[in-house]
């Protein structure tokens, strides 16, 4: 009980810790650009929409981080909400790559969607919202780590019974030694200062 306790303990500090070095960069660039803003005037149009634009994109980053974190708070605590409904499994998996859809085409990513007939009307008793977002976090990461020209490709079909998505892309891969790394809590593999795509 004790040893459980400590964990627990040692988890919520690190959590924060790590929060805390997430949420650095937006807030440093958001206090940036506001300083400057005000020095700015009436003249200076394309100065205060360029930091304005500044704004606007830190402050949804920052959302997106805190909501992360808000998220992953709820998963530890076991307070997280499920809404489940039978639900069209390849319209699911249709909707996330239409949302991805404008990032692919913006790195020159071709973005496709296969299903096998017997699953085009398949139901599943899920939470339409949750599976859209993990979804959407997997092609995501696939975009981001496929060079420009590259292809991502997610596909529903059957296995063992079940309905199965899966998302696959022609980028760099992980390494067989390294496959249980990315399933540790905020690892990401590769070059600690360059080459590393920005992400929770």
């Amino acid at each position: 009980m004790l040893e459980a306790l400590s964990r627990s303990k040692e988890q919520q500090k690190r959590l924060v810790q790590d929060a805390g070095h997430e949420l650095r960069t937006p807030l440093t660039n958001m206090c940036s650009s506001s300083e400057i803003l005000t020095s700015l005037t009436i003249e200076d149009e394309a100065a205060w929409r360029e930091f304005t634009a500044i704004l606007h994109g830190e402050s949804r980053r920052l959302k997106i981080l805190v909501d992360d974190v808000m998220e992953y708070t709820a998963i530890e605590t076991q307070k997280i909400h499920w809404q489940i409904e039978q639900v069209n499994v390849v319209a699911v998996a249709q909707k996330s790559v239409e949302l991805l859809r404008g990032k692919a085409l913006d790195k020159q990513i071709d973005l496709q969607l296969a299903a096998a007939p017997h699953v085009q009307h398949a139901l599943a008793a899920i939470d339409r919202g949750r599976i859209t977002e993990v979804i959407c976090r997997l092609i995501d990461n696939a975009i981001k780590f496929t060079p420009p020209g590259g292809r991502v490709l997610v596909t529903v079909n059957t296995h063992d019974g079940l309905i199965e998505i899966a998302v696959a892309d022609s980028g760099i891969g992980i390494a067989p030694e390294n496959r249980q790394r990315i399933f540790e809590r905020f690892t990401q593999l590769g070059d600690t200062l360059t080459g590393k795509p920005a992400g929770t």
